[in-house]
């Protein structure tokens, strides 16, 4: 029911990591034997359950330091979400304790208390509860792979080619789109709310 019945575009999100991968490390990108240096990163992917919009994120690993960054990044950028769905993975259940352990702090308590985020975590034995944001990490892989290929880039590079991608999916049409060019076209970016 929360997932339909927002308000604001973000204000109830899916989360997810899609990836590894490959990147070029920067570490003058040969290694003693001439190879190239290879490492990895990952997809932080957001979903707004209302409009179906996109935010992406690149990170480096998949530790919860990482993530917080990069959610601290998504709030900073999209506003705070009432509702945080994600699946039962290492990264996710790390987060939401920190979470937790920030809201018991005295300084956050009033705060937080007027504006909590609640995590809420799919049953492990059920990956279909994830569908909302497991098809838009489809998306955002074939886009990558549409794009860039097999092509090994830097990490500056790949976060340049994920802004694209967010911004082409965030243009897709929503529904059947009409012969009529006077029919406006319904995409998520329409329900994103710009200050």
């Amino acid at each position: 029911r929360d997932r339909t019945e927002g308000n604001t575009a973000f204000q109830v999100v899916g989360v997810d990591y899609a990836g590894p991968l490959k990147r070029l490390s920067p570490s003058l990108f040969f290694d003693e034997n001439g190879e190239t240096r290879e490492g990895k990163a990952y997809i932080i992917l957001f979903a707004c359950s209302l409009t179906r919009a996109l935010h992406l994120d690149l990170a480096k690993s998949m530790e919860m330091e990482e993530f917080l960054l990069s959610f601290k990044s998504f709030v900073a950028r999209r506003g705070r979400p009432e509702k945080v769905y994600s699946d039962n993975g290492r990264t996710f259940v790390g987060a939401a304790s920190w979470i937790k352990k920030v809201r018991s702090s005295e300084k956050f308590n009033d705060f937080l208390a007027h504006q909590g985020i609640t995590w809420q975590f799919n049953l492990s034995k059920a990956p279909w509860w994830g569908g909302q944001f497991e098809r838009m990490v489809g998306l955002v892989k074939g886009a990558l792979r549409k794009s860039i290929g097999k092509s090994l880039l830097t990490f500056t590079e790949l976060k340049e080619v994920l802004l694209d991608v967010e911004v082409a999916l965030n243009n897709r049409p929503l529904s059947y789109v009409e012969d009529d060019i006077q029919m406006p076209l319904i995409t998520p970016e329409n329900g994103i709310v710009r200050a």
